[in-house]
Formats: structure tokens, sequence, C-alpha cells
């Protein structure tokens, strides 16, 4: 075998000095300085992403909070009108009660104005009545002869005349 050679040795032994060299130096100043500098940005990259993501948490911790007041803040303002609304409504149902109720009472009053009046024409076109019925009463109850009736000396009146 040609590389077992003693002779060829020197010459080997000085190119893979050579090689390891270039190999090194290679090493050394291209790709070791590369990868750091790959390393280097990764690693910035991902701190700045975690800062980021840090920042907008932040962001959303205060929208979470801002978004709490407002829907706090709108439940507080349905609220007020609620009870606003509430206030009204029974407001507005007790001046409809009163209004209601002042009709009931002025109609109950023309009724018993009404039925007053009634009572009085009827008062007053009884008394005629009454003193006919007792006119014709007496005479029987005495035992008297038949007087005649209001109506019979209207009518005899009319007949005559």
């Amino acid at each position: 075998m040609p590389q077992f050679d003693p002779s060829t040795f020197l010459s080997q032994i000085f190119w893979l000095l050579v090689c390891f060299s270039i190999l090194i130096c290679a090493f050394v100043f291209i790709f070791v300085p590369r990868m750091n500098a790959l390393l280097e940005n990764r690693s910035n990259k991902v701190h700045h992403d975690l800062e980021r993501a840090k920042m907008l948490n932040e962001q959303i911790e205060g929208l979470l909070k801002a978004r709490t007041e407002r829907i706090q803040f709108a439940e507080e303002k349905a609220e007020a009108i609620i009870r606003a609304t509430l206030l009204e409504m029974e407001d507005k149902k007790n001046r409809q009660f009163e209004k209601v109720e002042a009709e009931l009472n002025s109609a109950i009053q023309n009724m018993k104005n009404s039925m007053e009046q009634q009572r009085e024409d009827f008062s007053v076109s009884l008394k005629p009545l009454v003193a006919d019925c007792v006119q014709q009463l007496l005479p029987k109850l005495l035992g008297q002869q038949e007087v005649p009736s209001s109506k019979e000396k209207v009518k005899k009146k009319t007949i005559n005349a």
C-alpha cells in the first residue's frame, strides 16, 4: 500500500498540515463567526419577540381592563335608565290612577245628582198621585159616597169646555 511507504510520509504530513490548517482557519475565521452571528441574531430575535409579547400582553390586559370598565359603566347606565323608567312608569301609573279615580268620582257624583234629581222629580210627581189616592180611599174608608177623582174632574172640564 502506497500510503504506508515511508518515503511518502513527509509529503503526506505536509499536505495534512496544510489541509488541516486551511480547515482550521476556515472554521475559526469563517464558519464559527457566521454561526455566532446567526446564534446572536436568533437570540436577539427571541429576546425581541419576548419583549414584544410582554408588551402585547400588557396592551391586552389594558384593553381587557378598559372593556371591563366599559361593561361596568354600561351596566350602571342601564340600571340607571331602568330605575328612571320604572320611576317614570310608576309616576305615570299613579297619574292615570288619579285621573281614573277623579273620573269615577265625577261619574259617581253625577249619578248621585241625577238620582237625587229623579227622586225629587218622582217626589213632585208622586204628591198629586198620593193626594188623588187619598181622596178616593178616604171616602171608601169612611163609608161615604165616592168622590170623583181629579182626573175625572179634569176630563169633565175639558169636555164641557
